[in-house]
């Protein structure tokens, strides 16, 4: 009866030996479970570890970024502030500019300044006065263009002028020139009438020898000795001397206009007035000379006769 109780005792033993082991591989199997758990967990923790100090100086340069963008926010402000006061006082000047440009373009016509005149608000309204200042501009465009062409206009007319001067100028300079090539031909003229006032000075002061020169006086050769002529020739020698008078007059006379009209060489430069005015006036003396007409003699030799300027 021991034994059997001996028996049974092991048979309980062992069975419980059994639980154990099994409960103790269960619990080795836990273990080893929850070690693992355990590794996963600790290597979870160190990712969230090391995530959380990533997020943390993430977060701290966040905040020095947001220190510096809110330090850089008030300098823009400051900027901003300066900006809109330079912008007001250059906005100030751009309107007076244009106000003094419009001034200057309606001079002609205060009623147009009226009309672009502004009110004393509108410096404070942006848009009034951005849109006042556009048809400003546009008035001054306008008025620009037209002045740029009238500026060709008259630019095409002064060019006409210029033009138009050239050719009177040439037009003069060959009239110039014709007028001393006439006061030229005067001046042979006058030589000429220089050298028939001293022929007929001779001739006045030896008439005898005038007509046995021309051959005008009727000689008797054949019968009378010594070359004298007949009492009938004497008035043919009064007729002569009377012509020759009348011819020295008018010789006196155009000398004389020809050295009162001519300026003398030396003392003034001789114009192109003084040219032409010369060669009228000698035209003049020397045409009124020719209205004493010397005819020539009948007979065997012709008389002496006036000659006019352009002989």
């Amino acid at each position: 009866a021991e034994s059997l109780e001996d028996k049974n005792v092991a048979k309980v033993h062992r069975c419980q030996l059994e639980k154990l082991k099994s409960q103790c591989d269960r619990l080795t199997e836990e273990l080893t479970q929850n070690e693992n758990e355990n590794k996963k967990l600790k290597l979870k923790y160190q990712s969230l570890k090391d995530q959380l100090e990533e997020k943390e100086k993430h977060i701290s340069n966040e905040e020095e970024h947001l220190r510096r963008m809110e330090e850089a926010r008030l300098q823009l402000k400051d900027q901003l502030l300066c900006l809109e006061t330079e912008q007001e006082s250059i906005l100030g000047v751009i309107g007076r500019e244009i106000d003094a440009a419009c001034k200057t373009f309606s001079r002609d016509s205060m009623e147009k300044l009226k009309v672009f005149s502004s009110s004393p608000d509108i410096h404070y309204d942006p848009h009034r006065w951005l849109a006042e200042s556009k048809t400003k501009l546009q008035w001054l465009c306008e008025e620009l263009k037209e002045r740029e062409n009238r500026e060709k206009n008259l630019r095409h007319q002064l060019m006409l002028s210029r033009q138009q001067l050239r050719d009177l100028t040439q037009n003069k300079e060959s009239e110039l020139q014709c007028l001393f090539q006439q006061i030229e031909r005067q001046e042979l003229l006058l030589d000429e009438i220089h050298r028939e006032k001293r022929a007929a000075r001779w001739r006045r002061g030896n008439p005898v020898s005038e007509a046995l020169c021309k051959g005008d006086l009727q000689w008797v050769s054949d019968s009378r000795p010594g070359g004298l002529w007949t009492p009938t020739s004497q008035p043919a020698l009064h007729t002569e001397l009377s012509r020759c008078h009348r011819w020295d007059i008018a010789t006196d006379w155009t000398v004389t206009a020809a050295q009162t009209v001519l300026p003398p060489p030396p003392q003034a430069p001789f114009t192109t007035a003084a040219a032409a005015a010369s060669v009228t006036a000698i035209a003049h003396h020397t045409t009124r000379a020719e209205v004493i007409h010397i005819k020539p003699l009948q007979g065997r030799s012709a008389g002496i006769t006036a000659t006019s300027p352009g002989t």
